[in-house]
């Protein structure tokens, strides 16, 4: 993944912590953390003799969930065996972005686009039984490509058709709806009790943008036009600041009033090429991959980069950082990331306290290799989950 990205557009990480599924970049676990010394313990093909049609694996207790064309499947985290499946409304299209877990329910971007497979989402109860369809609903005509995110009881997603939408979780009925023409494409909004936040992308003589609105009502609260390309990363927001890459190639801090919703002082930091990598914040620093095949570690006070890392390829995702590995026991981290190359591998690189590189190179090579713009999650165990254009879902441990 994805030659077609570099004609359309140019990590976010969920992990499983202590049995629970945490949004976040950051896994208090010990990964593989030397060049080659990933294996693999399983592999299984979901989406059979399809191209790039399953979503990243979102681990959750003992299962994955991932859907695959127009099927969710619940997978035993330790064998990559079938515990249960569902068939969908409709199928996941480019499936680039996970589905999302909560409370016993999973919740699935649909759609590729096209008239007869619009956008849609829809909700599927885990029980022990299997999995039970709750309810579907329309997002728009295009493609729902974005990661749902949940809030209090709704979900808030956009479209790339340009309809951002609100749903009840609870049933599906849609409570509000925005615009914004030059549509949502891998953009995760931040909700906070009284804001949704989110990147808007470019779409021919329409702008890029970054919406507040209303979480309630979906009035628009702040909107800023600075960007000369769209917003394709997930919005993270940190002690009153939002942050977030971009493909105009720079990382962005932009100061938040989470009480009247709107933006207030704005830093960047040029990265040399267009990213759409989630930025992960973590103990003052941001860790974020580039097109250009890097890296950037940025002290978030300062907004400095501070180290640049070559990785083996574009960095379309966001990085997974490790604390119990070698490096993190020591007061650093181990970043863990997958690169967008005919490999599909993932990669590693240890940065010690003082935030200088001591170790990097390919954690692990597939056998089934192929482009890949997805996210690494990791297990409380340290085992990785991933897959790649091949949509081999592959369970990675220590050799």
């Amino acid at each position: 993944m994805k030659k077609y990205l570099a004609a359309v557009m140019a990590f976010f990480v969920m992990i499983s912590l202590a049995g629970t599924t945490v949004h976040a970049g950051v896994t208090a676990s010990s990964p593989a953390d030397k060049a080659n010394a990933g294996k693999i313990k399983w592999q299984v093909r979901l989406g059979t003799n399809q191209f790039h049609a399953t979503t990243p694996p979102v681990a959750v207790g003992n299962s994955i969930y991932e859907a695959s064309v127009n099927t969710l499947y619940r997978l035993d985290k330790k064998t990559g065996s079938t515990v249960s499946s569902c068939m969908l409304s409709s199928n996941v299209g480019f499936a680039t972005k996970p589905v999302t877990y909560k409370d016993g329910v999973v919740y699935v971007p649909e759609g590729d686009g096209s008239a007869e497979n619009p956008g849609r989402v829809e909700a599927v109860a885990v029980t022990d039984s299997g999995l039970t369809k709750k309810w579907t609903a329309s997002s728009g005509s295009g493609q729902t490509i974005n990661e749902i995110a949940y809030k209090s009881g709704r979900l808030y997603v956009g479209n790339s058709s340009g309809t951002f939408t609100c749903f009840d979780a609870s049933d599906g009925a849609i409570i509000w709806t925005a615009e914004h023409a030059g549509g949502y494409y891998w953009s995760k909004a931040y909700v906070s009790d009284k804001f949704a936040i989110v990147g808007g992308d470019k779409s021919g003589r329409n702008s890029a943008a970054l919406y507040s609105y209303d979480a309630s009502t979906g009035a628009v609260a702040a909107k800023l036009e600075k960007f000369s390309a769209g917003i394709s990363s997930d919005i993270v927001y940190k002690s009153g600041y939002v942050y977030f890459t971009c493909k105009d190639g720079y990382f962005y801090k932009i100061a938040f009033d989470n009480a009247a919703g709107t933006f207030g002082n704005i830093k960047k930091v040029p990265l040399g090429s267009p990213s759409t990598s989630t930025p992960v914040i973590y103990k003052g620093r941001a860790y974020l991959g580039t097109d250009g095949k890097k890296i950037m570690i940025v002290k978030t006070s300062t907004m400095k980069i501070t180290k640049k890392i070559t990785a083996p390829g574009p960095v379309k995702a966001e990085l997974l950082l490790a604390t119990k590995t070698k490096s993190g026991k020591k007061g650093g981290v181990t970043i863990y990331g997958t690169y967008n190359t005919s490999t599909g591998g993932i990669f590693f690189a240890d940065v010690n306290k003082s935030g200088d590189v001591t170790a990097k190179g390919v954690l692990f090579k597939p056998l089934h290799r192929q482009y890949c713009a997805y996210i690494v999650t990791a297990d409380s165990s340290g085992t990785l989950y991933y897959n790649n254009d091949s949509d081999y879902t592959m369970a990675v441990v220590k050799k």
